[in-house]
């Protein structure tokens, strides 16, 4: 996971917000 955070790339907010809206509900 973090090496998906670790690139810098446009998609990459939806990423962390989606990473984020799941570890929210687990």
């Amino acid at each position: 996971m973090a090496r998906i955070a670790g690139v810098n790339i446009p998609t990459n907010k939806r990423v962390v917000i989606a990473l984020q809206y799941i570890h929210g509900i687990g």
